[in-house]
């Protein structure tokens, strides 16, 4: 099989340019790197810091935010772009309850999502009075999320690039 010379190294030529390209400017799109949530009671808000850092926030920025209480969507907004370089909080008019499971999704415009679950626990009961005692509540609403997962980052490998050279190196040269 003959294939013409002027064939052979333009496409050497396309391989070793895709190469560089894809080394130089590596994927960096990624997901949220945290999610933490905490809850008022008194004022039945959640509030939501989103750690999401990038550096242009008005190109690169939490595109939506979605929170389900007890698998049923309460909250889903859109955003235009990002308040910070590092992180958002958004705070939520939301009236939970004992027991409630919240789950919070935020998601990149450029790429993947992360959530999160919290689950409300038992407030403590009311002050009450008992025999002329004043018994106070032990301990506030409280809410627990897990432990947030390691930020990770995608990007192509340079290991590759000798590989992609030394194969267009060869195409090239084959008689």
């Amino acid at each position: 099989m003959n294939i013409p010379d002027a064939f052979r190294y333009g496409f050497a030529a396309f391989v070793v340019l895709a190469a560089i390209v894809l080394t130089v400017f590596p994927a960096t799109a990624h997901s949220p790197s945290d999610i933490q949530m905490s809850y008022n009671d008194a004022a039945k808000e959640l509030t939501v810091v989103i750690t999401h850092p990038v550096p242009d926030p008005q190109s690169h920025y939490i595109r939506n935010v979605k929170v389900k209480v007890n698998d049923v969507v309460s909250v889903d907004m859109d955003y235009k772009s990002q308040p910070s370089q590092d992180s958002v909080t958004y705070t939520y008019s939301l009236p939970l309850n004992p027991g409630d499971t919240i789950r919070v999704t935020a998601a990149c415009n450029q790429g993947p999502s992360l959530t999160k679950t919290l689950d409300i626990t038992s407030p403590s009961a009311a002050a009450a009075t008992v025999s002329g005692y004043t018994v106070e509540p032990a301990a506030p609403l409280t809410a627990e999320a897990p432990a947030p997962a390691p930020v990770t980052t995608q990007k192509s490998a340079l290991g590759i690039l000798p590989v992609i050279a030394a194969a267009a190196f060869v195409l090239a040269k084959k008689r």
